[in-house]
């Protein structure tokens, strides 16, 4: 995108790489990783300011079709990268060669950043859509989606994500992921021995969740678990509680939602600013199962809380608080996993890692002396598991 100096607003947009359906955009350590078609691949710059020339194919063989392709690309607290994919038949290959053959269910896999050591993670969802979301003690959850064409009501599921869960879904032998009249599958709860979900929420098609974990909004709006649903055309929120071994959703409310029947929020995201921005698809009116934009009229609202007249506006961030943030010395760097943001404390353990046996000693220094929070201390256990 380029900015316009006089208004202030990007207009123009400039095409770096031409990709075939991608779902997910990754930029990490120089590297934008992208989604799509059976594939997970990255492209980087041979120079700087000239063209995406570099490309990786570091994963394939996961299911590629129609919507329920891979889709999902997190880099957890371990370093590793967590891929999402849906039902169909998955054989996976990583970039050196190791293989994961998961057939007729949708599953998480992960890996190392280049493809390698690709394994599963998780099994037994239908489509688990987009990027996996965390609380601020690393647990991972996602929502897992219904049938967009209402062939047959199995209702979209919320999920607590451990190691090694299956959730139940599969499709009958010679079905195919989006053929109405071979939908076939079974959810969790109907098979004995398959993992329940923290709560059914009937129709729907989340496009990925979000669980904001930093201080730009009051506190009754933090750790919430917020779900963008295409079908629905709202956004709505979750609030979550651990019970037992795992978590439970107590409340839900509506945050946001449009009288405009184009509206179609499908991702949202935490910003370097604190602000949490969602994408609306704006789809054309021809139904639910119209799923493509116009190509005119998509855009991108930010949210910030600009008070109440009870509570006062809370100050955002600037844009560039990350780029200020990863370029600080390593012990400063080491301090801010003690962080009052949480996406601060993500990004500083990112270029912590990246940083490699340097940044290790500061970090273990800090930690052993006790110098840490309880926050900074999760932060830099991840960090040093990572490394």
């Amino acid at each position: 995108m380029k900015l316009n100096a006089k208004t202030g607003v990007y207009d123009q947009a400039v095409p770096i790489i031409s990709e075939e359906l991608p779902s997910t955009l990754l930029w990490h350590d120089g590297w934008l990783y992208t989604t799509g078609r059976g594939t997970v691949r990255r492209y980087k710059q041979s120079r700087p300011g000239g063209p995406w020339d570099v490309r990786e194919t570091i994963a394939q063989g996961f299911c590629g079709f129609h919507h329920h392709q891979v889709s999902g690309l997190t880099i957890g607290a371990d370093g590793w990268l967590y891929i999402t994919s849906g039902d169909d038949d998955n054989f996976v290959e990583g970039s050196d060669g190791t293989r994961v053959d998961v057939l007729r269910t949708g599953a998480i896999f992960r890996c190392r950043l280049d493809g390698s050591k690709m394994e599963e993670f998780s099994r037994g969802w239908r489509n688990p859509y987009r990027d996996l979301a965390t609380d601020d003690k690393y647990n991972f959850f996602h929502a897992d989606n219904d049938n967009e064409d209402g062939s047959k009501f199995t209702g979209c599921r919320l999920m607590h994500m451990p190691e090694g869960v299956d959730y139940g879904w599969r499709l009958k032998s010679g079905a195919r992921c989006c053929r109405p009249d071979m939908l076939r599958g079974v959810v969790a709860g109907e098979l004995p021995g398959k993992v329940p979900p923290m709560l059914k929420t009937g129709r729907g098609s989340p496009a990925g969740v979000l669980i904001y974990n930093d201080t730009r909004l009051p506190e009754h709006y933090r750790w919430l678990m917020l779900y963008p649903d295409v079908f629905r055309k709202n956004v709505r929120a979750y609030k979550i509680e651990e019970s037992g071994s795992t978590f439970a959703i107590t409340h839900e409310f509506e945050l946001l939602k449009a009288d405009d029947p184009l509206f179609r929020p499908c991702q949202m995201v935490t910003g370097p600013d604190g602000a949490i921005y969602v994408c609306d698809w704006r789809t054309d009116s021809g139904g639910a199962g119209r799923l493509s934009g116009d190509g005119v009229n998509g855009r991108i609202y930010r949210m910030k809380w600009i008070g109440d007249g009870k509570t006062s506006a809370y100050p955002l961030r600037g844009l560039d608080s990350w780029k200020v943030l990863i370029a600080l010395p390593t012990p400063e760097l080491a301090a801010k996993l003690d962080a009052p943001d949480f996406t601060d404390r993500v990004e500083a353990r990112k270029e912590l890692v990246r940083r490699g046996t340097p940044a290790r000693d500061e970090v273990l220094k800090r930690f052993v002396s006790g110098k840490y929070a309880d926050g900074g201390r999760l932060a830099a256990v991840a960090l040093l598991s990572a490394l």
